[in-house]
């Protein structure tokens, strides 16, 4: 299990559009040297730092080359949209993390988030594709197409359902009319096509005031006008 020194670059979560170096901090810490979950952009290992040693984190390193500045723009995007969804008082409350901080440990460097508790369910892919029944996180993906004004629509939803009644995601995915315009997740119009041709509007849908979006008919503009990626430096 490897231990040691690491630097943690923390950010201001507070900006949004682009990452913004708070400070740097040295820890002792400890991870798992296998990870406990693995998907197609990351692998998760479960992370401790020696001073809350009884407080998980997770500490994700990526596969396709770091993606920090695209992971957090996205989520600071669907943290947004949760919020606004959060306005409309839907049946259940939904909010999203926004990885604000980076661990360089022995080397390598990773993203670190709060470890969330319960069953992990992925509801819905970047394909657009349904992996679960529930109406809350396919009636916030069809929400962030009205709230963006058909500029985006967020897919791969998944996380954890807490006791308090609120969901808590991570990892969204932010679908464009252009595949890649917002990194290797966003599979374009084809992926938002593919999910309206999916998704039937529920209950949460009609509280919430939305439309039924027919897949062959939907036009999404562009995402032109969005902050660009930021070009501060980050650890390697």
């Amino acid at each position: 299990m490897p231990c040691g020194t690491a630097k943690l670059f923390i950010y201001n979560s507070d900006v949004t559009h682009r990452m913004d170096l708070l400070r740097v901090e040295q820890h002792e810490v400890i991870m798992e040297d296998r990870p406990f979950a693995t998907g197609g952009c990351r692998v998760a290992y479960l992370l401790r730092f020696s001073q809350m040693v009884h407080t998980p984190f997770v500490a994700k390193k990526y596969l396709r080359g770091d993606a920090f500045e695209e992971d957090y723009r996205c989520s600071a995007l669907a943290a947004e949209v949760a919020q606004a969804f959060n306005e409309r008082n839907p049946p259940k409350k939904v909010r999203y993390i926004l990885p604000n901080k980076i661990l360089q440990f022995m080397g390598c460097s990773y993203l670190v988030e709060e470890f969330l508790h319960g069953t992990w369910l992925k509801h819905n892919n970047i394909f657009g594709h349904l992996l679960s029944n529930r109406a809350t996180p396919h009636s916030f993906s069809h929400f962030s197409l009205e709230y963006s004004r058909h500029r985006y629509l967020l897919l791969d939803i998944q996380g954890v359902s807490g006791d308090s009644g609120i969901d808590t995601y991570t990892d969204p995915a932010v679908i464009t009319h252009t595949a890649g315009t917002m990194g290797y997740t966003d599979t374009g119009l084809s992926g938002a096509r593919d999910f309206f041709a999916n998704h039937r509007c529920s209950s949460v849908c009609q509280l919430l005031g939305l439309l039924p979006v027919h897949p062959q008919l939907l036009r999404m503009e562009s995402m032109c006008c969005t902050p660009p990626l930021c070009t501060c430096v980050h650890p390697q």
